[in-house]
Parts: structure tokens; C-alpha cells; sequence
């Protein structure tokens, strides 16, 4: 069994091997490589970009994190970046199954499809394939 042991370097907060003395940090290779803000700002910015249904503006995320705006803009474009990249990956497969709903109560007016004041919402459903499809 290897040994998992490390040490901890407290004056840079990295990472060193207790067999091969190799260091790293928690943001080497990744998203947060080489910034200077705390983790807690990107996973704010992180939290504020994901819960809200409409775009947020970089000004506003500025306003909101309280950060420069080019330090804001440039970490909203990583993020963007990585979300698109991730998205790229998830494909929907197999048999996709669409239908559509409209939202809302009982409004005056048309009903059925000619009711162009409700909105219409159109979730896709993923079915998994069953034994003798």
C-alpha cells in the first residue's frame, strides 16, 4: 500500500510529497490556476452566474462581489468558457421524447395553441431503453 502521507508548506500553501517531494497546490491545473482572489469570491461568482434565470452582467457581478470589473469580466468568461465546454460533452442519446405544456392559470382568450400569452415550455425527456425495445 503507497504511502499518502504529505506535508503541508505553510508559508506558500502548496502541497509536497512525503516519497517524491513533488508540490502542487489545490488550484494547480485547473480553473483557478494562477489567480489571486479567494476561492470563496469564484465560488460566489460561481453561485450568482448558475441560480438566476436571465444573464448577469459583469458590471453587476462587480457590483456584487464587490471586485475590479476587468477581474470580473475575465472571470466570467472563464466560467462561461468552462460551462460551454462542459455542455459539449453532455450529448442527449438514444430515444429523445419532446412535449410540450403551457404554464400558467386560466387566462381570458384563446385556448389550446392559439394562446400566445401563456408561455410555452418544452422540456426534453430522455427514456432509457427497456429490455425488448
Amino acid at each position: 500500500m503507497a504511502n499518502l502521507r504529505g506535508k503541508i508548506a505553510r508559508s506558500r500553501k502548496i502541497y509536497q510529497c512525503h516519497k517524491c517531494h513533488h508540490q502542487t497546490s489545490l488550484t494547480a491545473g485547473n480553473l483557478f490556476h494562477g489567480t489571486k482572489l479567494a476561492l470563496t469570491q469564484w465560488f460566489l461568482a460561481i453561485f450568482l452566474l448558475t441560480q438566476r434565470k436571465q444573464s448577469l452582467s459583469a458590471l453587476q457581478l462587480s457590483r456584487d462581489l464587490g471586485v475590479n470589473y476587468d477581474t470580473v469580466w475575465r472571470m466570467k468568461h472563464k466560467l462561461m468558457q468552462v460551462m460551454l465546454e462542459r455542455g459539449r460533452q453532455d450529448t442527449l442519446g438514444d430515444r429523445i421524447e419532446i412535449d410540450d405544456a403551457y404554464l400558467g392559470g386560466e387566462m381570458p382568450g384563446r385556448r389550446g395553441r392559439g394562446a400566445y400569452t401563456r408561455p410555452l415550455s418544452s422540456p426534453p425527456l430522455r427514456r432509457r431503453r427497456t429490455a425488448g425495445r
